[in-house]
């Protein structure tokens, strides 16, 4: 792995951080203004929404930017360099070994400063809990929990069981999960939602949206079936695939 990654989670003591998913469920919701009171604002995969539509649900600012790196991802860290956005993490510790273009990669994050990474240790202790691999968002709330934040509030975490958010890309839908599990044998949500609950009722600091903690209250969760999936789509997966 690059050797200027860090680890910069001590800025977040004491601090009240919203994370901010892209669950469907966040349209016309216009939480914007509750998620940018926080003291910081950290989101999955996608840096605040441009139009002020989809700012009134998602809010404006992003203090912070987990991502998976993926190929959808590298405009996100260019406007995040245009917008003075100093912290990102990248989710996955190992992101170098699968980038399609190491070179890219490594000009999209060097000489940023506050480029920072999952600890080997903590994402290998989430995949053998799990038993599979988790999802950025996964790992991302895990990583805010083991820093000394004062609270941590999610936003827009369905597990599977929605669509994204349809505002903040030219083109949204659904992960085929099935498509990805054949194929990359990755995320469980039945798994990340049972990890979820539990840390809920272990950590005092953590708390959702009304929509999340409902789901929450739930025995189990209903992931979205393939035909939530168009072929569009799948052509884009397929297609961001085979192109790695």
């Amino acid at each position: 792995m690059v050797a200027y990654l860090i680890d910069d989670r001590d800025i977040l003591k004491g601090k009240r951080v919203a994370l901010v998913g892209l669950a469907g469920y966040l349209e016309q919701k216009q939480w914007g203004i509750e998620i940018d009171k926080a003291d910081i604002v950290v989101r999955v995969n996608a840096v605040a929404p441009a139009n002020e539509g989809a700012q009134r649900d998602l809010g404006c600012r992003t203090d912070w930017l987990l991502t998976s790196y993926n190929r959808d991802i590298r405009s996100d860290l260019h406007r995040a360099a245009l917008e003075g956005i100093s912290n990102i993490t990248l989710c996955y510790p190992d992101v170098g070994d699968f980038s399609q273009n190491h070179q890219a990669f490594s000009q999209d994050l060097s000489g940023r400063g506050g480029v920072g990474s999952v600890l080997f240790q903590d994402y290998e202790r989430l995949e053998v809990e799990l038993s599979c691999r988790p999802s950025s968002g996964l790992i991302a709330i895990d990583y805010l929990l083991q820093s000394e934040l004062a609270s941590l509030t999610l936003y827009g975490f369905s597990f599977f069981s929605s669509p994204h958010y349809s505002g903040t890309r030219k083109w949204q839908s659904q992960h085929d999960l099935a498509m990805a599990m054949k194929i990359y044998k990755t995320h469980i949500p039945e798994k990340e939602f049972n990890y979820i609950k539990l840390c809920f009722s272990q950590d005092s600091r953590l708390s959702a949206d009304p929509v999340l903690m409902k789901l929450l209250a739930l025995d189990t969760i209903s992931v979205l079936p393939d035909k939530s999936v168009n072929w569009f789509s799948r052509c884009l997966f397929f297609l961001r695939f085979w192109r790695r």
